[in-house]
């Protein structure tokens, strides 16, 4: 379970029912040591040696290699910006210095750079003040580059702000935030299933057991709702919608009818997309309650007893490597079945490691669906055994596989 400690939070005047619609006032905020409150993919730039856009002037850089990125952010006519790697010790020992086109002037001369500081397993540079434009008007937006192990080809444009408040409904209040998950400087990005790296939007974040953290659970979560226009709340089904700048958002019913998704599991846990993003949708009785529409299932958790009484426990879902999540398509007029595509398949994939061999397995589902945990009775079973034999049948080795 992941969680985030909220470090603000701006209360909304008023409460509000369930029948009505409310606005619920966000706050920007800057993120602490430049992490948003969860996870986020930000945006791929790809290296070059040269400016993607023609740059009126640029700083005597100390490296002969300077490293061009670019990105995309806000909505004006001219939102690309770029971004320059340098080398502060000379060519060859290492990108430490970025120069950023905050004010997007296409002049770098007149920016300071930004040092690189270390963070988790990445280099990181910011926080960058861009200046970006949202639906015609200008706004502060702070991002920052984060650059891998792999160095300049493995840079990403990363938000480093997010928006924060509280709302209210029957009686209780909720904080909610909202964060830029693909660092487009747009709050209110929805999925694009068509694209297998943006089947989930910018993310909903609800405080809903109000223990003041957003917990992320993998791999269903109930408090960070990807690219959501709707969640559930006690049985009920509420429509959101997303101000692009990140500064509201407006909470109402949603009348879509609810229909019943069984299963054979009595216990399970599924994350759904579609246009409206991804729902959350829990059951311990076998049933579970989902408004009418078609959808791709992202991930799931099932539960289930076997004959001796032991409890299973399997979590998986849809991986990049299918073209698209298996579909659930869930009909205003009649039930619908969840399950499991069968047989449960198991893998090994050989890499050549130097003078060795470095074996995976893995176990997939028969539609695909890549199985990322099992427990039973909250245990691993035992780790799983490779023997290997030559042409012969003659046992070469005994390998034990080891879990993660």
């Amino acid at each position: 379970m992941w969680r985030v400690l909220l470090v603000a939070l701006w209360v909304s005047t008023g409460l509000c029912s369930a029948d009505t619609a409310q606005r619920v006032s966000l706050r920007y905020y800057l993120a602490p040591t430049l992490e948003v409150p969860v996870y986020t993919s930000g945006q791929r730039m790809e290296p070059a040696t040269k400016p993607a856009e023609r740059l009126r002037k640029q700083p005597a850089y100390r490296s002969r290699k300077p490293v061009y990125l670019s990105a995309r952010v806000g909505t004006g006519a001219d939102n690309l910006f770029t971004f320059v790697l340098d080398e502060s010790r000379g060519t060859g020992k290492g990108y430490d210095l970025l120069y950023a086109d905050t004010n997007n002037n296409e002049d770098l001369a007149d920016e300071r750079p930004i040092r690189a500081i270390y963070l988790r397993d990445a280099f990181a540079f910011g926080p960058i003040p861009l200046h970006i434009e949202v639906n015609g008007k200008r706004q502060l937006y702070h991002a920052m580059v984060k650059m891998g192990q792999m160095g300049p080809s493995a840079c990403r444009l990363n938000s480093a702000c997010y928006t924060l408040g509280t709302m209210s409904l029957n009686g209780k209040r909720y904080p909610v935030a909202l964060v830029d998950e693909n660092a487009s400087g747009l709050f209110n990005d929805m999925p694009d299933l068509e694209r297998s790296d943006r089947v989930t939007g910018d993310l909903l974040l609800i405080d809903f057991n109000g223990n003041g953290q957003f917990d992320r659970e993998y791999p269903v979560s109930d408090e960070v709702l990807a690219g959501a226009a709707r969640f559930m709340l006690g049985g009920k089904l509420y429509r959101v919608q997303k101000r692009a700048d990140g500064l509201a958002i407006t909470v109402s019913p949603d009348n879509t009818p609810l229909v019943e998704v069984r299963s054979d599991f009595a216990q399970f846990r599924l994350s759904l997309v579609n246009e409206l993003g991804v729902l959350s949708v829990h059951a311990t009785t076998g049933v579970a309650q989902v408004p009418a529409g078609r959808y791709g299932v992202l991930s799931w958790v099932v539960q289930k007893r076997d004959e001796s009484g032991r409890l299973w426990r399997i979590q998986g879902g849809y991986n990049a490597t299918m073209p698209k999540p298996p579909s659930l398509d869930v009909k205003p007029d009649a039930p619908v079945r969840f399950g499991l595509s069968s047989p449960l398949k198991a893998g090994v994939q050989v890499d050549r490691i130097g003078e060795g061999y470095l074996f995976t397995l893995q176990f997939t589902t028969a539609a695909g669906e890549q199985i990322s945990d099992l427990t039973v009775d909250a245990s691993r079973p035992p780790q799983p055994i490779l023997r290997l034999l030559d042409a012969d049948g003659k046992e070469l080795a005994v390998l034990k596989f080891e879990y993660g």
